[in-house]
């Protein structure tokens, strides 16, 4: 299972870089999307370093059976997930400008018992 989240959070992560340096290509002068692109590589960098690392004790564990190899393994994994927290959490610096709003179009319902 972990297998899979990281699979699809490096694709997304490496298509989001992808289209955000092509979105910095045609504005260079927007602060916010040069922030957001600059944060959004550091924790790609990060959350990838800490995953090779992750695997690198998972392995030794499994291996050499040593005494806190595993919970370094641990400690990666949880730092992968926060990244990949962190690097969501750069949207706000894409959508800080905007106004999302939920409005029911059909008009107000009464529930009923």
């Amino acid at each position: 299972m972990f297998i899979s989240f990281m699979v699809f959070s490096i694709a997304h992560m490496l298509i989001t870089l992808y289209l955000f340096r092509h979105l910095r290509d045609s504005d260079p002068e927007d602060v916010d999307l040069r922030r957001s692109l600059t944060w959004k590589h550091r924790l790609a960098v990060f959350n990838w370093t800490i995953f090779v690392m992750s695997l690198y004790f998972f392995f030794r564990h499994n291996k050499h059976c040593e005494p806190g190899v595993y919970t370094l393994f641990a400690l990666c994994e949880y730092l992968v997930v926060l990244s990949n927290i962190f690097f969501h959490g750069t949207a706000y610096f894409d959508f800080k400008d905007y106004v999302f709003l939920a409005k029911n179009t059909r008009g107000h319902r009464e529930l009923t018992d």
